[in-house]
């Protein structure tokens, strides 16, 4: 794992879209994934239950520097969304 790049404990619900952070060589970089305006309760307990893996996509998009034109990553949902 790449120590450079840190997960924060924040994870945010606005719209439909998840929103949670990595801290890479100072920077907070913005890491989302659409969930289809799904409940906010079931977009959280989604992505607790898949919190690792979504770490481990952000992780290697930053690696590969796949940042949008406003400096955050995009990522798909990793399972259906109920």
């Amino acid at each position: 794992m790449n120590q450079a790049i840190q997960f924060v404990d924040r994870v945010e619900y606005i719209n439909g879209v998840l929103t949670f952070y990595a801290m890479a060589n100072g920077m907070l970089i913005p890491c989302t994934i659409d969930m289809n305006n799904i409940e906010r309760s079931d977009a959280l307990t989604h992505f607790a239950q898949l919190r690792f893996d979504y770490e481990e996509v952000a992780q290697q998009l930053i690696e590969d520097e796949e940042f949008t034109a406003e400096g955050q990553v995009v990522i798909p949902p990793l399972a259906p969304l109920h």
